[in-house]
């Protein structure tokens, strides 16, 4: 390591070549910032800053080679690198890593087991922990070696200390950083629970901004990164000239001391000029209903200059209204938001993935296909996607999607034009297409299966199509296909067309009726879809038929009517489960045998009695059928 401080090796020729002519000199480390606070950005660090400044941590922290540290997160990320890997490292310590599948049970056993010396976590981590810790348990005991446990002080609350040590018998130390300039301050431990002032790191100098206090931190030193790479901008803001802006509020203490009251863009003005921390509600919520999963985000209203706030919660938050209304007492407008989703992402760190939500934000209703999105209550990283059929929005698979909910997140989309996606010009299928895989991209999961139903279905397989000849390479694992037809229109040899008839001439006689009596449609697609039963099985609204515009409804038929999908599905042969109701009159010929011999990896379910909507007539018959799929 001393070594490092002083060389000035050139390491560029170990780079392939396209990044070495565009790399500064003397570059050790390219790096991602976690993209927490919005979009990530690289970040340049030089091999002699970065191993000097490490080494400064250590010396002012007072780390030696006595100490044990444990390592929860995965080692491509600076929270691992910085805090453990070099610390240890350089002190000569021993270091433990958690697996990355481990949870807070096996962390207490490992720091049991190895008399666990120094950790850093996040306070989401120790939060986990707190909820986890009965009274009376043995964790405190078992946790009892621990000298130094850091948490980032930009996001410690009085709570957090408080049960951290009554809880776990834990006096968290506070630190304050981040990957492009890093350690900055700490604090001493939080005695008795209580917070401390955070103290400057020997050769790093702390001021406010413009001398107001309370004010944003500006930070100095001559061991920080050199660089966001290719941000120009980005780069002439934060890195100079000669001070760092961390974009965090701070208020400075008698003591000379500091204490960071969170992200300046936590801070929401309402509309008496009052200041809300938006994180210290959330840290509330997530004590009070122990749980994480709530998160609120201020966001700017299009063409004004006024800003909203949106309160994302979990599968195991409590329900909206009790949100909404503890918001409302704290002084958020009205016009707050709370919206449920299957889970609040998280950086591969572990932190609130902010920026992950603001890119989901652009696929929601009205300006996007995602409507309805359900959390399974245990962590596991199974995604199913539902695609409803034509003439439907997407509270057809309420029913459906909760029950699959219980072991599986769920995103349910509407098609082009129909329930709440309004907001677009192109009703295609094939612009569709594009923007759902531009919505998978952000789908937190290397396991997804597709679901769709009727016209879903054809949506599902040429989405499996594109993703198969293109190098989007999404990690879709599997289909599953309810009453759909790779070929809609009869031609010679056959026969599976829809409704056992549609001709060609058929389907300019149905266009028509879309276009000059659209009420009649709607009432044929009953009929035929609720059979065997009587149409006023869809009369409830939460069913959503006929939740469609005209113009997007004869653009999808006439499209869909063209389609021929016979060699694409079987070329792309993924894991498929075929379901198909042996009353349907929508397909009554027997097109789930056809796609069954035609696909070597199917299972073809056919459904006794059901029509074309099994799913709406037996909801967790056709959940268990769906999940045990998945599950094999």
């Amino acid at each position: 390591m001393d070594d490092l401080t002083t060389s000035k090796d050139d390491i560029s020729h170990r780079l392939p070549s396209k990044i070495k002519s565009q790399l500064p000199p003397e570059t050790f480390r390219v790096m991602w910032s976690s993209g927490s606070t919005g979009l990530s950005k690289p970040i340049v660090w030089r091999q002699d800053t970065l191993a000097a400044e490490r080494l400064r941590w250590n010396t002012h922290v007072g780390f030696t080679h006595e100490d044990v540290f444990l390592c929860l997160h995965t080692l491509d990320v600076a929270h691992a690198t910085d805090l453990h890997l070099f610390s240890s490292v350089a002190a000569g310590a021993h270091l433990i890593l958690l697996p990355e599948s481990g949870d807070s049970n096996q962390f207490v056993d490992l720091v049991d087991k190895y008399s666990v010396t120094a950790l850093g976590a996040l306070p989401t981590h120790y939060r986990e922990i707190i909820n986890r810790t009965r009274e009376g348990d043995s964790t405190p005991q078992r946790l009892a070696t621990i000298r130094c446990a850091m948490s980032g002080g930009s996001m410690t609350t009085d709570q957090l200390l408080s049960d951290a040590y009554s809880v776990l018998g834990l006096e968290l130390r506070e630190i304050y950083g981040s990957t492009e300039f890093g350690l900055a301050m700490i604090s001493p431990p939080a005695a008795g629970g209580q917070r401390q002032d955070l103290f400057p790191v020997s050769g790093v100098g702390v001021s406010l901004r413009d001398n107001k206090n309370p004010g944003e931190l500006e930070l100095d030193s001559i061991l920080t990164a050199d660089e966001y790479w290719r941000r120009e901008a980005d780069s002439h803001y934060t890195f100079g000239p000669g001070v760092f802006r961390a974009g965090d509020l701070a208020l400075q203490s008698n003591s000379g001391g500091y204490q960071i009251l969170g992200r300046a863009s936590d801070y929401f003005i309402n509309s008496e000029g009052n200041p809300i921390n938006l994180f210290s509600i959330d840290e509330y919520l997530r004590k009070r209903y122990s749980t994480t999963e709530v998160l609120s985000i201020q966001e700017k209203i299009t063409g004004t200059d006024q800003f909203s706030v949106m309160t994302y919660i979990g599968a195991n938050a409590p329900d909206e209204a009790t949100v909404k209304k503890i918001l409302l007492t704290e002084g958020l407008p009205e016009e707050s938001i709370v919206k449920r989703i299957a889970r609040i992402p998280r950086t591969p760190v572990g932190k609130y993935d902010k920026g992950a939500l603001i890119a989901l934000r652009r696929f929601e209703a009205p300006y996007g296909p995602l409507r309805f999105e359900y959390g399974a209550p245990s962590d596991q990283n199974r995604v199913v996607v539902m695609i409803p059929g034509l003439g439907f929005g997407a509270g057809i698979f309420r029913q459906l999607a909760k029950e699959l909910s219980n072991a599986t997140d769920v995103y349910v989309l509407d098609l082009p034009g129909h329930g709440k996606y309004t907001q677009l010009n192109d009703y295609t299928l094939s612009n569709y297409v594009a923007t759902v895989l531009d919505f998978l991209r952000t789908v937190k999961s290397d396991d997804i299966t597709l679901l769709g139903w009727s016209l879903g279905a054809t949506a599902v397989w040429k989405i499996i199509h594109e993703n198969t000849i293109s190098d989007i390479d999404l990690p879709i694992s599997r289909a599953v296909i309810i009453e759909q037809s790779p070929r809609l229109t009869l031609e010679m040899n056959w026969p599976h067309g829809a409704f056992g008839q549609l001709t060609s001439d058929l389907v300019i006689d149905i266009s028509n009726t879309i276009k000059n009596d659209f009420p009649r449609f709607i009432n044929n697609l009953a009929v035929r879809s609720s059979a065997p039963f009587e149409k006023e099985v869809l009369d409830s609204k939460e069913y959503e038929i006929g939740m469609v515009c005209q113009k997007a409804l004869q653009i999808l038929w006439e499209e869909a009517a063209q389609v021929d999908q016979r060699k694409a599905i079987i070329s792309d042969n993924i894991p498929t489960l075929l379901l198909f109701g042996e009353a349907s009159q929508v397909y009554p010929t027997d097109i789930g045998n056809w796609l069954h011999s035609h696909l070597s990896r199917s299972s073809y379910i056919k459904l006794r009695g059901m029509g074309h909507i099994p799913f709406l007539e037996d909801p967790r018959h056709s959940a268990d059928q769906i999940l045990k799929f998945i599950s094999d």
